[in-house]
């Protein structure tokens, strides 16, 4: 449907008006409501009930303020007092956050104003990937049929269980094909550069794992300052059958690109760099640490302006590093200490992920599971850039 392919934030007053001139009728992702819902306990239900019915499949759209027809035909744009607006959205937040289980990650509203001084409110849900949900107080797991909802059987919430179970291994076997793909010597034999100096961050958001999903390319390129490099900025892009593409134009032996981020159709990120690791043998204290953390934002910052939802997975991965390690004179100073070499040659570090969009405000908080295993593995207890739970990195 159309209008689903949006972001949330740029549907106006025009989209809804064609809906009406397209006789559109409601369907599995698609559902008029004339007036928000009640404060009552059954108007609660059934309104945590809609949206985890759509949430346990595939999606969809609520419009709530829009009248309809007996046919499910959209007839007119009501909305509600845009005085009203705010404090509704909030109630509507607060009921789906206290009745379900698992609490639901994806769900967005958005007021749309209306020439009459009303305001709709367009409520998007995105298929779960912690699915199946079921409502609390029902103890009911319910999925979109047709323009309503139904029970699910029993096969249907054992397939919703074993899908949300093994998400993180299909996310970790994409990356590692795509880290074999970076480190590839020799197609036809499938050898690789196992001493490759690369740096390699990943940022799978989980609706990519969704086929049906996909990013506008156009849309994608809009966004262009975001996705750079690592380490780099102001480059231009282009085009490419996966999706769009930045680089800095630098190529390998058998002509891959060494230095580049590339966007997917699908949301997913990935961005390969030699440039941080080559050609040395010690990190500097926080240089390493302040460029991933650089790239991440603008990865992040991109993905939220085209409106792709949390759950996010970060997955940072050095290649090439043994015999690497930290040189600090605030350190040597502090400690008496220079540290050790790192170990291994093929270093990936913890994932991290974002749940929502507020644990993207503080990239360096985020990531400090990541610097600490970074700096473990040449021998210290953990990133000493972190004071009482705050990004400062210590000075002589």
């Amino acid at each position: 449907m159309w209008l689903f392919q949006k972001n949330l934030d740029d549907i106006d007053e025009d989209d809804l008006n064609q809906l009406i001139a397209e006789q559109t009728v409601e369907s599995v992702h698609l559902d008029f409501k004339q007036v928000p819902p009640g404060t009552t306990d059954p108007e609660k239900e059934e309104f945590r009930l809609d949206v985890c019915s759509m949430a346990n499949g595939s999606g969809g759209l609520i419009i709530y303020g829009a009248a309809e027809s007996g046919g499910g035909f959209i007839t007119s744009l009501t909305g509600i007092p845009n005085a009203e607006v705010e404090d509704t959205t909030l109630r509507m937040t607060q009921v789906l956050r206290a009745g379900i289980e698992p609490n639901l990650i994806g769900v967005k509203l958005h007021p749309v104003k209306l020439s009459n001084g009303n305001s709709l409110i367009a409520l998007k849900v995105l298929r779960s990937f912690n699915m199946p949900h079921r409502v609390v107080k029902s103890r009911r797991f319910v999925i979109r049929h047709g323009a309503g909802k139904i029970d699910m059987s029993i096969e249907e919430i054992r397939a919703a269980v074993l899908f949300s179970s093994s998400y993180t291994d299909k996310i970790n076997e994409w990356i590692n094909e795509r880290i074999k793909s970076a480190l590839i010597k020799n197609p036809l034999d499938g050898s690789l550069y196992i001493d490759a100096k690369r740096l390699m961050i990943f940022v799978v958001p989980l609706s990519s794992l969704d086929d049906g999903n996909s990013l506008d390319v156009e849309a994608i390129a809009m966004q262009v300052p975001y996705f750079q490099p690592i380490g780099s900025s102001e480059n231009t892009g282009r085009f490419v059958a996966e999706g769009f593409l930045t680089h800095r134009g630098t190529f390998g032996d058998n002509g891959q690109l060494l230095d580049y981020a590339k966007v997917y159709r699908s949301g997913r990120i990935e961005a390969i760099d030699q440039n941080q690791i080559e050609e040395r043998t010690e990190f500097t204290q926080v240089g390493l640490e302040k460029t991933i953390i650089k790239a991440v934002k603008g990865y992040l910052l991109g993905l939220k302006a085209l409106d792709v939802p949390p759950p996010i997975f970060i997955k940072v991965v050095l290649n090439g590093v043994s015999g690497y390690s930290f040189s600090s004179e605030a350190l040597a100073w502090e400690t008496g200490s220079n540290g050790e070499k790192i170990l291994e040659n093929h270093l990936p570090l913890p994932a991290v992920w974002v749940r929502e969009w507020s644990e993207a405000d503080d990239i360096p908080i985020l990531l400090k599971s990541v610097f600490d295993a970074l700096w473990n593995s040449a021998g210290w207890k953990g990133s000493p850039n972190y004071q009482n739970g705050i990004y400062k990195p210590l000075q002589k």
